[in-house]
């Protein structure tokens, strides 16, 4: 994000100053997310295109060890949607090798997706190269939930209203139907209450 300037300042790279703002916002009850994991060295916006890095391992390493240092202090990860193509043709989001490098930081960190109405998402799932704004086919749009949803992704993220209704409504039919979903979508909803009870969100009585 830092290489086209859409970071915050230039040295957000300093962990101490990470941590103090992280802090700061969690004394206001604001919960802080870390993103794009492993990174996002492309030099085009996946909400609009297509985004592709060819980082080699070691960068990609070095991007990783950053979110690492921050992983107990901030408690929820979003996903790139980047394809890192060193390690798959998958978008980040939708790479369970890349989801669990994300997890295995701190197995409590709550993943989070990238907006998955971006057009880099569903393109790839569409096998194409452009989609349209609107009329995403139904079955495209559903293969993309479940995509994100057995990569490991706890929670997931639309910029679209009328599609988050339709996203959870389908999410509770494949978990009415299908015992698999069923122990992934309640394993996700476990750590995101834990993480919201952490935060103060939640009380319990």
């Amino acid at each position: 994000m830092e290489e086209s300037a859409r970071s915050w300042e230039k040295d957000s790279t300093s962990t101490e100053k990470v941590q103090a703002f992280v802090q700061g916002m969690r004394q206001s009850g604001v919960v802080c997310v870390s993103k794009h994991f492993p990174g996002y060295d492309s030099w085009t916006n996946s909400d609009h295109q297509i985004a592709i890095s060819a980082s080699p391992k070691n960068k990609i390493a070095y991007n990783v060890e950053f979110f690492k240092r921050l992983s107990d202090d901030i408690p929820v990860t979003m996903m790139s949607s980047v394809r890192f193509i060193r390690i798959s043709n998958r978008p980040a989001v939708f790479e369970p090798k890349i989801v669990k490098m994300a997890r295995e930081m701190n197995p409590e960190t709550v993943i989070l997706t990238d907006d998955l109405w971006g057009v880099s998402l569903r393109a790839w799932v569409s096998g194409t190269e452009r989609v349209k704004s609107k009329g995403y086919p139904r079955k495209d749009f559903r293969k993309l939930i479940r995509t994100a949803l057995t990569a490991g992704n706890d929670m997931f993220m639309i910029t679209y209203p009328a599609k988050a209704v339709e996203m959870v409504n389908y999410l509770e039919q494949i978990s009415k139907n299908n015992k698999t979903y069923r122990n992934r979508i309640e394993e996700s909803a476990a750590r995101i209450l834990k993480m919201k009870y952490r935060a103060g969100m939640i009380k319990v009585q």
